[in-house]
């Protein structure tokens, strides 16, 4: 799937599909606001390219088919506020995502995380 052209693309969503394959690549798309490519039939894992969207408010990716795979790099999304990972067989722990200050859901349902609840969720303020 070529979208490499669309760089003006602030909205993306795919969802309930049955594409076939990986996410297509991520690069191009930094003006990006938001993303929702759940249930889509795409193939984990997330792409690491995904790092390069920091204006992402709002990351919507689940049910990736494939195998188990690590959390993508979103430690640079200062932008973002709804995150939702759940289903995608990531695993690991939790990585710090103290510096999304604005992060103000975040769903990983059905993953393979394990560790403790970070602290930087535990002590998060309360809205």
């Amino acid at each position: 799937m070529e979208l490499n052209n669309l760089k003006k693309l602030t909205e993306l969503r795919l969802s309930s599909n049955n594409f076939i394959g990986k996410i297509p690549s991520l690069r191009s798309w930094t003006n990006l606001q938001m993303l929702e490519l759940q249930a889509s039939g795409f193939e984990g894992p997330i792409p690491s390219s995904i790092s390069v969207l920091k204006n992402l408010s709002e990351l919507r990716i689940s049910d990736l088919n494939g195998g188990a795979s690590e959390f993508p790099l979103l430690k640079d999304m200062l932008k973002m506020n709804k995150l939702d990972l759940s289903f995608n067989k990531l695993e690991g722990e939790i990585p710090n995502l103290e510096a999304l200050s604005g992060l103000e859901i975040m769903y990983l349902t059905g993953n393979f995380l394990t560790g403790p609840i970070p602290d930087w969720i535990k002590n998060r303020d309360a809205k």
